[in-house]
């Protein structure tokens, strides 16, 4: 029996995947005991069933036989018991019941262990005879010890899978990340490409995103996003991939679509979804939302489908918001001139190119200046003077638009001191 314990506990460590190990646990369960049945049963997340996850000396169909832990008492009590069941004979009036799973293939006697990983039960070890027999201390120190070290491979394996879903899968809404993303859509290449299927990325953008995280907090701002991910998951297709690279910006992938049309219709379903309200304690928020689109077209990557629907979004953004437009070759130079713009932009208070013009408001009667308005413009190093519709929508999303006003509240407050009062 010692053997046996080292053995599944180098198995274990080793590698050995869930399921062969406990195939390996019921094995040497059935032989250590020298009996007919060794089960693994796992308890359903309703912690009602049992399953047989894993059996020595059952048919392989009754693999997939189900039973109601509350009806088989030996089950029940060990976990409630926390320790070894022993029934000697079924028989007996005063015995506890194997689980029906069990009885049906001639079980009179054996033991029970729950296996708990960090409290929680997973399930019950558990080695049967086909006659009735006498179990020694050593064949329960056994048995437990079995479940011990599944209990702790179980968790193992449940911290390995919390620390991969972190790495791939956004915190906050628990979509896919950037990194899952790209290898989706990686993936999903080389499947068009064999199939000769069509596949589409979306890129979605809130429009109105920063304005609920300035005025209502970034708390608010959480619960939007939150609800954006879940209303995205359930308009589009269970193995549609959707995630959330950051801020207010989530990007879908959608493969074996039919054509042109049905891309249009995926795009419609998005921004209707995005342009029902979001529920903020006791208001409505409306944020809509802008969605470009990038269709493969046999020649592409993840990163360049992903650019080419973010360029797209951004075109959508400036022919009004809260719709939908597919990338064309064009906006690549679109896009380029707007990343130029905005590093300039960036600087533009650091070289002193921020200007304002006033424009004095008269009192038509007396002739007086009853007040002034202060206009901002942008000396460009390369185009001239702009004028504020050509540079403040950009300073507006990107947040920009901070700095740029604290630096014109500054300037006209500085100017207007200077000025003489009548």
């Amino acid at each position: 029996q010692h053997v046996a314990i080292a053995l599944v506990g180098r198995r274990a460590l080793g590698g050995l995947g869930i399921d062969a190990l406990f195939r390996d646990a019921a094995g040497l369960v059935a032989r250590g005991l020298r009996v007919e049945l060794g089960s693994v049963l796992e308890l359903d997340p309703d912690g009602h069933t049992l399953r047989l996850r894993a059996g020595h000396g059952f048919p392989t169909a009754q693999t997939a036989v189900e039973s109601d832990a509350g009806a088989q008492p030996q089950a029940h009590y060990a976990f409630a018991a926390g320790g070894p069941v022993v029934v000697e004979d079924r028989t007996d009036p005063d015995s506890f019941d194997p689980a029906p799973v069990l009885v049906q293939q001639g079980a009179v006697c054996g033991i029970s262990v729950a296996i708990a990983s960090e409290g929680h039960p997973f399930g019950i070890l558990g080695g049967h005879a086909k006659r009735p027999r006498r179990f020694l201390p050593e064949d329960l120190h056994f048995v437990e010890a079995v479940a011990n070290v599944l209990a702790a491979a179980i968790e193992r394996r449940r911290i390995e899978e919390t620390i991969l879903h972190q790495a791939t899968h956004d915190g906050l809404t628990g979509l896919a990340n950037r990194a899952m993303l790209v290898d989706r859509i990686e993936t999903a290449l080389s499947r068009a490409q064999r199939r000769q299927h069509l596949l589409a990325v979306f890129f979605m953008d809130l429009d109105r995103f920063k304005l609920v995280n300035d005025s209502l907090g970034h708390a608010a701002g959480d619960s939007v996003l939150r609800q954006a991910a879940e209303r995205l998951r359930t308009t589009l297709r269970a193995e549609d991939t959707i995630a959330r690279l950051g801020g207010d910006e989530f990007v879908a992938l959608c493969e074996d679509l039919s054509g042109p049309e049905e891309v249009a219709v995926v795009a419609q379903r998005l921004c209707g979804a995005l342009a029902e309200p979001f529920r903020i304690g006791d208001q409505d928020i409306y944020a809509l939302g802008s969605i470009g689109v990038a269709v493969d077209q046999g020649h592409g990557d993840a990163e360049s489908l992903i650019g080419d629907a973010d360029a797209a979004m951004y075109q959508a953004k400036a022919q009004g918001r809260g719709r939908w437009t597919l990338f064309a070759p064009t906006m690549r130079t679109d896009a380029a001139a707007r990343i130029e713009a905005e590093a300039a932009l960036r600087g533009a208070l650091e070289r002193d190119e921020l200007r304002l013009t006033y424009q004095p408001i008269i009192d038509l009667a007396s002739g007086a200046v009853t007040g002034g308005e202060a206009l901002l413009h942008w000396q460009h190093p390369t185009r001239g003077l702009l004028g504020p519709e050509e540079f403040l929508p950009m300073a507006e999303e990107t947040g920009l638009i901070v700095s740029v006003g604290r630096w014109a509240l500054q300037q006209a407050c500085r100017h207007a001191a200077g000025w003489p009062v009548a």
